[in-house]
């Protein structure tokens, strides 16, 4: 627990002192999402159940299952999508039967919180032949 609140503090102070992300046009309205199977938030593995994703910081979310079990902090990059969202979603990248959050979507907001690749997919990523993205509708 200490070295992981250490590596987010130091995390946290890189993106300060360099100033690594990018502004975003509006920050993201905490998204709900009823998530059916588990799945990696980096290389944390956390369990099916209702969430909550919040920005904690300017390219830093925190997401929390409903009843406090379960919490991770991540790091986005923003992206600019094709066109607007009509509606908040998660997606998930799968390899085999790992599944990884990959992206947050907000419905309304013009810029994607997409998560960094952790080693961990990384190396599922080289380990499968086959990826499949999928979505999962969110509500704010």
């Amino acid at each position: 627990m200490k070295k992981q609140i250490m590596i987010m503090a130091i995390l946290l102070g890189c993106l300060i002192a360099a100033g690594a992300s990018h502004a975003q046009a509006q920050t993201l309205d905490p998204i709900k999402a009823d998530i059916p199977f588990d799945f990696y938030v980096g290389e944390k593995l956390l369990p099916a159940g209702e969430y909550t994703i919040r920005e904690k910081y300017q390219g830093l979310m925190e997401i929390q299952r409903d009843d406090g079990k379960a919490t991770a902090f991540f790091i986005t990059n923003d992206s600019q999508p094709r066109q607007e969202p009509t509606a908040s979603e998660l997606i998930f990248n799968r390899y085999g039967n790992e599944t990884f959050l990959s992206r947050v979507e907000e419905q309304g907001n013009p810029d994607d919180a997409v998560l960094l690749k952790s080693k961990l997919e990384k190396q599922a990523e080289r380990n499968e032949s086959e990826e499949s993205s999928t979505p999962l509708p969110a509500h704010n």
